[in-house]
């Protein structure tokens, strides 16, 4: 369900759906990061966590929701991943 990208000490959860599928697939990408780091005795950073949902039109269909370490997950419209901004509509304006 989805894909983990891992470069050093970050991790990237990319669903392979979209709509309440995606969000759920999401959910399932960091359940799964959660519970691998517990096994491991390591902690997820819940404060640094945070969601972009990236989208064509300009609001969401879906209400998102996640939780990583049962803390919600804030969502917000971009973020820097390996020193690139990703925005939500792929705009990459920072970057012209």
């Amino acid at each position: 369900p989805g894909s983990l990208l891992i470069a050093a000490d970050d991790i990237c959860g990319v669903p392979a759906l979209d709509g309440p599928q995606g969000i759920f697939q999401a959910q399932q990408l960091l359940n799964h990061v959660t519970d691998w780091c517990r096994r491991w005795s390591m902690r997820v950073s819940v404060t640094k966590t945070v969601c972009v949902v990236f989208r064509r039109n300009f609001r969401y269909l879906h209400p998102v929701r996640l939780t990583c370490a049962n803390h919600p997950i804030q969502i917000v419209p971009s973020v820097r991943y390996l020193g690139i901004e990703l925005d939500e509509h792929w705009l990459m304006r920072t970057h012209r």
